[in-house]
């Protein structure tokens, strides 16, 4: 299985992913040369678009507003934190600021702000709490 990855999307292996409302974009968490990064692949051309390409863990990439943007999840602040990007690239735009990690989960029920889950605020019982962020 993991050389049919390796030969569909050029990775190593993928860590996480969703597909945008219409089925023709998958956004994927994938590890490239030993990290991983956030990459577009296009189902009906079969091609790929590397978004992000540093040496951060950037992880739970979701498709947001209408799949022109992407929300995910870095430690490029030293924790994790919810970024927010274009699908075409460009500088991450970080939307968190607690110490405590963010992993992004999804998105609200009107698509207007990013869902995300982190243990701030959740003492003493250290379960996630689900917050939003636009």
């Amino acid at each position: 299985m993991s050389n049919l990855i390796s030969q569909l999307f050029n990775v190593e292996k993928i860590l996480d992913f969703c597909y945008s409302d219409d089925g023709q974009l998958l956004v994927m968490s994938a590890v490239q040369k030993g990290q991983s990064d956030i990459f577009v692949f296009n189902v009906r051309s079969r091609t790929y678009e590397q978004i992000t390409n540093d040496l951060y863990d950037d992880l739970n990439p979701r498709f947001f507003r209408n799949a022109t943007m992407i929300a995910f999840s870095s430690n490029r602040s030293g924790n994790h934190a919810v970024y927010l990007v274009s699908v075409e690239g460009g500088t991450p735009k970080r939307l968190t600021w607690h110490p405590a990690a963010s992993m992004v989960r999804g998105w609200t029920p009107d698509g207007k702000r990013v869902l995300y889950g982190t243990s701030r605020d959740s003492a003493p019982t250290g379960f996630d709490r689900l917050w939003t962020v636009s």
